[in-house]
């Protein structure tokens, strides 16, 4: 069984930042199945939040999303003042390191989502929220080692 009950997040008013593919699309859907109120970002992929929309009010259920780049955030907390519960899962290309060497713009880019992104997108909501949670998911590269990726190793 996958939820206790299908409101399992029904006091829950998400975002989702990365919220239109891989893990963020997945938090989405369960969310919403689960009862929460969501709101979703993506950077490039607005094709993927109309699908994901879509594929959400096909069901009868209802999400909000908009356009976000993580690596130069704005504040958006005015817009969400609401919002108990943010997932962060903004990502560039994991895969990119070639030949087990270190480089550098690499790790500045991953820097730019994990750390200085996920930063300046959280600050503003501390400001205003008294309780409000936070998701920042990472994977299994950090508790073994993999391989060609140094700088993302690094980064998280």
């Amino acid at each position: 069984m996958l939820f206790r009950s299908a409101q399992e997040f029904k006091n829950q008013n998400a975002l989702v930042i990365g919220g239109s593919r891989g893990i963020g699309e997945l938090a989405v859907k369960l969310l919403v199945a689960g009862g929460a109120k969501v709101a979703f970002s993506y950077f490039r992929g607005k094709e993927d939040a109309l699908r994901i929309s879509s594929e959400i009010r096909e069901e009868g259920m209802s999400v909000d999303y908009l356009q976000y780049d993580a690596t130069h955030p704005k504040n958006i907390s005015a817009g969400f003042r609401k919002v108990n519960a943010i997932y962060y899962f903004s990502s560039p290309s994991i895969f990119v390191s070639k030949k087990k060497r270190y480089g550098h713009e690499n790790f500045l880019n991953f820097t730019d989502h994990y750390l200085k992104g996920f930063y300046l997108t959280v600050l503003p909501f501390l400001n205003h929220n008294k309780k409000i949670s936070f998701y920042y998911p990472s994977s299994t590269a950090l508790n073994e080692r993999v391989e060609d990726m140094i700088e993302y190793t690094a980064a998280k």
